[in-house]
């Protein structure tokens, strides 16, 4: 079973993916986009396992709130094209 020193560092992972993607693709606006939506899955990774270790339910409603921005954004992106 994965504790949750490994589990943050994978999310962090993520998140720092996201943001070296973001600023190595600065000339393709489709791929800054996907990264972005990387570092926002970093992000609701590390509500959700915030929100598991102590036992609270406001990271999971968060991370709700933060997925339907997510999912607009990338609507829109996909309107775009």
């Amino acid at each position: 079973m994965i504790n949750f020193v490994n589990s943050f560092f994978l999310n962090n992972l993520i998140f720092i993916l996201g943001f070296i993607g973001m600023f190595l693709n600065k000339n393709n606006i489709l791929m800054v986009l996907i990264a972005i939506e990387i570092i926002f899955l970093g992000i609701n990774l590390n509500f959700i396992l915030v929100s598991i270790f102590f036992d609270d339910i406001i990271g999971h409603i968060f991370t709700l709130f933060v997925l339907t921005i997510a999912v607009s954004e990338s609507a829109i992106i996909l309107s775009l094209i």
